[in-house]
């Protein structure tokens, strides 16, 4: 049996890693890029979006009962018929 936790502490790793690999890319994007109305345009819409989803995630996650745990053994159990 697996805690659903197990999950919720994995999606905060890829979610840190995200941040680390967005905060790159937007250094990246104001360092070299031609720094104008446009940059900071694409920028802004960049962050929007991913803080929308984030939000809804984060929103749909508080939602979920953590202490339960995630049982495979009547899927593994199971005799698959022969066809």
């Amino acid at each position: 049996m697996i805690p659903l936790s197990i999950f919720l502490i994995i999606w905060l790793v890829l979610l840190l890693a995200y941040v680390a690999l967005a905060f790159i890319s937007i250094v990246q994007m104001m360092r070299f890029a031609l720094v104008g109305k446009m940059a900071y345009f694409s920028t802004f819409i960049f962050l929007s979006v991913a803080a929308i989803i984030i939000l809804i995630v984060s929103i749909y996650l508080t939602t979920v009962d953590w202490t339960l745990n995630l049982s495979f053994g009547e899927i593994i159990t199971q005799q698959i018929p022969i066809l």
